[in-house]
């Protein structure tokens, strides 16, 4: 069953002390089972001392959703210590109650317990006479006392439930959002201006904290990694010696290489020739194996003299 949300004290109970105390009692216990100590106030015992007690008791009630008026047979005859009717006094906490609830159209049902009867307009005091028109219930005595609070509490539950189905019937399914303001106007000159105030506040900015972190990482990179260094220095030679070697010098000195192996290798045949010649008519043998080794030999010193030649004129 829904449970009743409008506040705290959600159920109201008016009754005397001097009228109705244990049939009130009762049924106070019976409503506490069902919807909690906190949704049911009953006492005025609960009002601080020192304050206004009707302002206080009008707050309580407005907070409610029904108020249950208990009424037994001498609640309406009920007199105080002067002898004067209790509800024809202003200051009476039931007339105020009730008053209260009747002048904020908060549901009022009149409890008739003690076999006691409901009271006629024409006894009530003129701002309770609405009391005698709503309509009430009787609460019998044992065996009729607990089917008659069950019969209470059903129709209590089925109000907390029709009054939650309105609440959520008139809520609105989304919330209307704020206002939008509108745009202010700008000014033609300032909005000319802003574009190049916003780019000379870009360039002044400082730099960005990850760019130093960025640069952190590339020095501990390079300081990790000494072979990608060495290997960048190699580099460097091979394109420095390649760019030399375009320059009209090194062309020059490139094809003075080339000529030292084929020059070598003349001579050295020459000198075989040679050195076979001379054998030959001096009688010596063997001829061959002493010509090659002379056209050898003549191959090595021409070529390291021709090699030694080129480094000078190269420095």
């Amino acid at each position: 069953m829904p449970e009743p949300t409008k506040s705290v004290n959600q159920i109201f109970i008016s009754y005397r002390r001097e009228d109705s105390p244990d049939a009130t009692g009762r049924i106070y216990d019976r409503l506490v089972q069902r919807f909690g100590k906190a949704a049911i106030f009953k006492d005025v015992d609960s009002i601080p001392l020192g304050i206004n007690f009707k302002q206080h008791l009008d707050s309580v009630v407005k907070e409610c959703a029904v108020v249950l008026v208990v009424i037994g047979k001498y609640w309406l005859e009920a007199t105080g210590e002067s002898g004067k009717r209790r509800l024809d006094d202003a200051r009476d906490f039931v007339r105020i109650e009730i008053e209260s609830a009747l002048r904020r159209s908060i549901p009022v049902i009149p409890l008739l317990v003690q076999s006691a009867a409901m009271p006629e307009d024409t006894k009530l005091p003129e701002t309770l006479q609405e009391l005698a028109y709503r309509n009430g219930m009787t609460i019998g005595r044992d065996p009729h006392f607990h089917t008659d609070v069950d019969r209470l509490i059903k129709h209590l539950e089925n109000y907390f439930a029709s009054v939650s189905e309105q609440e959520q019937s008139h809520a609105p399914a989304h919330p209307t959002p704020p206002p939008v303001p509108p745009f202010a106007e700008v000014n033609p000159a300032e909005a000319e201006r802003r574009p190049r105030v916003e780019k000379d506040a870009q360039r002044q900015a400082p730099a960005r904290p990850y760019a130093k972190e960025k640069a952190d990482k590339q020095r501990a990179v390079e300081a990790a990694s000494p072979k990608r260094k060495d290997v960048e220095d190699e580099i460097e030679k091979e394109e420095a010696y390649a760019a030399t070697a375009r320059s009209p010098q090194g062309i020059q000195t490139t094809e003075r290489r080339g000529l030292v192996l084929p020059i070598s290798i003349t001579l050295g045949i020459s000198a075989s020739i040679i050195l076979v010649t001379v054998y030959g008519d001096l009688g010596i043998g063997p001829v061959t194996l002493a010509a090659v080794l002379g056209g050898l030999l003549t191959f090595a010193l021409i070529f390291c003299i021709a090699r030694v030649l080129i480094y000078l004129l190269e420095n």
